[in-house]
């Protein structure tokens, strides 16, 4: 998996857990060891997760 697909299967894993906290550090981690700017990163996190919520 890609950076980005892992942080998107941490997210929802947080998320369906109702562990929001975990939720949030992954996406801050994303933000800060992604290889590109903020909104970018963010766009690909959203892009992935939508992905894996499709796979369910």
């Amino acid at each position: 998996m890609g950076f980005f697909r892992d942080k998107a299967v941490e997210m929802k894993a947080a998320i369906d857990s109702g562990d929001m906290e975990r939720a949030a550090d992954a996406i801050i981690y994303a933000m800060r060891e992604g290889d590109s700017d903020r909104a970018e990163t963010l766009a690909k996190m959203t892009d992935e997760l939508k992905r894996e919520q499709g796979r369910q």
